[in-house]
C-alpha cells in the first residue's frame, strides 16, 4: 500500500465513530504503553501541548483534525509520521473489521504512536 492509497483508504470510510470495544480490538499491545491527553477542538492548543511535552523530554505524538491527508495530521516528535508506520497502520486496519472514519483515524494514530515508541500523545477531539 502506498501512502496515497493509505490516505485514500481513510478518506473513503463512512463518517462516524465506533464503540470503545471495537476501537480497542483494533489496537495492538504497543498502544497500551501510550498515555493519551485529549484536547477539545483547537489544533493550536493541541500542538502547543505536544511541543511542551516534547521539550520536557517525552517522546510525544500528536493527532489533530483537519482537511489535510491523515498522514500529515499524525505527528511524532513534531514531524509527520514516518511513511512506513503510516502504511503499516493502514494495512492493519484495512485487513480487519472496518471502522467508521473517526475511529479508524484515531486507531491509525494510536498504532503509529505505539510503533514509534511514544510515551504520551495529544489527541485533538
Amino acid at each position: 500500500m502506498t501512502p496515497y492509497e493509505a490516505n485514500h483508504y481513510f478518506e473513503t470510510l463512512p463518517e462516524g465513530f465506533a464503540p470503545a470495544e471495537e476501537l480497542r480490538a483494533a489496537l495492538p499491545a504497543a498502544v497500551q504503553q501510550v498515555q493519551f491527553v485529549g484536547v477539545a477542538g483547537k489544533t493550536a492548543t493541541a500542538g502547543l501541548l505536544g511541543a511542551i511535552l516534547q521539550a520536557a523530554g517525552f517522546v510525544t505524538g500528536l493527532y489533530h483534525a483537519g482537511c489535510e491527508p491523515l498522514a500529515a495530521r499524525i505527528r511524532v516528535q513534531g514531524a509527520p509520521v514516518d511513511e512506513v508506520l503510516f502504511r503499516e497502520a493502514a494495512e492493519k486496519l484495512s485487513a480487519a473489521k472496518p471502522l467508521p472514519r473517526a475511529a479508524a483515524e484515531l486507531a491509525a494514530a494510536a498504532i503509529c504512536f505505539g510503533a514509534a515508541g511514544c510515551k504520551l500523545a495529544v489527541v485533538e477531539l
